[in-house]
């Protein structure tokens, strides 16, 4: 007797869409396509970017669910430039276990210079993108006219003399 199976259709992208949504998959964070083809079970990373390809609707599914993480991501990101507060919870109990007080304490959290930097370089480059330097130069550059023999034998004799101190660092 044939087992009846329900093979995951590409061109039916709102399935993609409603796995996404589903509790069990709430924690994949960034879905990368290897991680959409383990949850369409039996189907390879190559097949699904061969979908990609063939069917558009199932690559803009993919990119829709992806969305949420980036979002986090900017936010986060966000965040820790401008700095934050974070609120914590004291409570003071007595001996038995009793709450005798509970104080909410609000504390700082200082903005962090990387996140700015990279902030500022994506979204201002020609601003803060100083990582290449233009340096001008003027003037002009004198040469001498010596000739080629006087060039070897003046190269010859350093060498020379390179060899020679190098000779008696060695006795020493």
């Amino acid at each position: 007797m044939r087992k009846s199976c329900t093979k995951w259709r590409a061109d039916n992208p709102d399935k993609l869409r409603r796995m996404a949504l589903r509790d069990e998959y709430k924690d994949v964070p960034p879905w990368t396509g290897r991680q959409i083809a383990a949850v369409l079970g039996g189907v390879t990373p190559d097949t699904l970017y061969r979908w990609y390809k063939k069917y558009p609707d199932l690559k803009a599914a993919a990119e829709e669910i992806r969305e949420p993480a980036d979002d986090a991501v900017v936010n986060a990101l966000y965040k820790n430039c401008v700095g934050y507060t974070v609120e914590e919870v004291k409570e003071t109990l007595d001996a038995q276990g009793n709450l005798l007080r509970k104080e909410v304490i609000k504390k700082p959290v200082t903005p962090m210079p990387n996140a700015q930097t990279l902030w500022l370089r994506n979204r201002r480059p020609e601003e803060w993108n100083n990582d290449k330097q233009q340096i001008e130069l003027s003037g002009s550059l004198k040469t001498t006219d010596i000739p080629d023999d006087e060039l070897i034998n003046r190269a010859e004799a350093v060498i020379a003399r390179r060899a020679k101190r190098a000779e008696c660092d060695t006795q020493n």
